[in-house]
């Protein structure tokens, strides 16, 4: 039993990524497909226009993919333009438990 619970604890400490996100461009071989920047080695692609919007988290490690709305897709697709156009950077910080996801501007460390 207490290695059961240890278990969930060490997989619910991992649930939860931040990425800070520094540029964002549209692939140019696919519409409403967005190359996502990191300060990190993960490979972020926000896809807009396949049948399942979400991201897609390339690591060293494995790969993920977080479902979103479609108007969630093109809300941070809007917010991200915006701030970076601006000349500021973003936090995008993905729950994987809860099935949710917030972006604020980077102030300072993205925690």
């Amino acid at each position: 039993m207490r290695y059961l619970l240890l278990l969930l604890i060490i997989n619910n400490s991992f649930a939860i990524d931040i990425f800070p996100i520094s540029k964002i461009s549209e692939l140019p071989t696919r519409e409403a497909v967005f190359s996502l920047e990191t300060y990190n080695a993960v490979e972020l692609t926000l896809d807009c226009s396949s049948f399942l919007h979400g991201l897609n988290i390339k690591r060293t490690q494995g790969n993920d993919f977080f479902f979103l709305y479609e108007s969630e897709c093109y809300q941070i697709i809007n917010d991200l333009h915006s701030w970076i156009y601006a000349g500021e950077e973003a936090c995008l910080k993905l729950d994987f438990v809860a099935k949710d996801w917030t972006l604020e501007k980077k102030v300072g460390d993205c925690r």
